[in-house]
């Protein structure tokens, strides 16, 4: 068996037992109205909630830690909750009883989850250090938004180069993503005696990890599936970047590298935006990957890969979780989205 057998079950197990959690602390604490935004996920692997865990068992710990597991979860959803609105995801800026259905809903998972903390049996002191935590990386992922929203096509000039480009989106995306997957890590290492050298150390594999995944799926967005898919119950807003005009690495690479119809097609969706035709989005996806936008891209993520990978295995004792550690890493470089891209 590989360390893949072992791993997608356990995921398995630990996002079910989030999922049970949650929906009895709701009840609990009288927030039954936010169930409708869990069940979106019910039954789905969560990988913030599973790298809790694995952090919480590399580093000694033993149990089955599903509420400290659901606040990463929390976190994970009041995050896309409020990418919904910088996205525009399925037009809600066009829509005011969504976005304030949005704002107040993103507002109660915060102070849920402020609740969910206070509750994981950490002492005053301790508990306050991961509080203070989730707060510094919000304030990191929103800093990271306000950079993303800004970062538009109309100042891919404005880059001298390709490797200030890259250096300054890699940061943007650490900003965005990587800080909280790094407190997912980080609160399961610390569950265990409240260690925070090692929980510092699990803090830094997470955000190597977040951020290879975002600029992962910032390539990922281009992967356009039939309407029957079953991915699109999840992900039903494919090239929300171009879309919108933001200028991600694929885009970057395609304006920059592309031939003059490249360019023109990828033009043509920035410009024609949520209205684009389903024709205008398949030639956009073509072009990025016939100007070697695609193969640019990937070798970026390839190496944000490797050196995820290195970290686990250079900082962590050999062992069956660190081995499952250093296979998801895999998710980096190859998932389903990329995968059906390159087809």
């Amino acid at each position: 068996m590989t360390n893949k057998d072992y791993y997608i079950p356990y995921e398995k197990i630990v996002s079910d037992a989030v999922d049970v959690n949650i929906s009895e602390s709701l009840k609990l604490y009288n927030l039954t109205e936010l169930q409708p935004i869990f069940d979106k996920r019910v039954g789905i692997t969560k990988m913030r909630p599973f790298l809790t865990q694995l952090f919480y068992d590399i580093n000694g710990g033993y149990k089955n830690i599903s509420e400290t597991n659901s606040i990463s979860e929390i976190s994970n959803l009041n995050m896309y909750l409020d990418n919904w609105i910088f996205d525009n995801k399925s037009g809600v800026r066009e829509k005011k009883y969504s976005i304030e259905d949005i704002t107040l809903n993103s507002g109660l998972l915060r102070e849920f989850n402020d609740i969910m903390i206070s509750k994981i049996g950490l002492k005053p002191s301790l508990e306050n250090i991961v509080k203070q935590l989730l707060n510094k990386c919000n304030v990191a992922c929103y800093k990271g938004q306000k950079i993303d929203l800004e970062l538009t096509v109309d100042i891919i000039n404005q880059f001298e180069s390709d490797d200030e480009y890259i250096d300054f989106y890699i940061k943007k995306s650490t900003l965005q993503s990587g800080e909280l997957y790094g407190f997912s890590c980080y609160i399961g290492a610390f569950m265990v005696n409240g260690n925070k050298k090692k929980a510092e150390k699990a803090f830094e594999f997470g955000k190597l990890l977040g951020t290879g995944l975002h600029i992962s799926n910032d390539l990922g967005d281009f992967t356009l599936f039939d309407n029957n898919d079953v991915s699109l119950k999840t992900y039903k807003d494919q090239m929300a970047d171009l879309m919108n005009g933001r200028l991600s690495l694929p885009i970057y690479f395609g304006l920059k590298y592309g031939n003059k119809n490249e360019v023109k097609v990828l033009n043509t969706v920035i410009k024609n935006g949520w209205n684009s035709t389903d024709e205008e989005k398949n030639n956009a996806k073509n072009a990025i990957i016939t100007s070697n936008s695609f193969k640019k891209s990937r070798k970026i993520i390839r190496k944000l890969h490797n050196n995820t990978k290195s970290y686990i295995k250079n900082n962590y004792d050999k062992s069956e979780t660190r081995d499952m550690i250093s296979t998801l890493t895999s998710i980096i470089r190859s998932n389903k989205y990329l995968r059906n891209l390159s087809k």
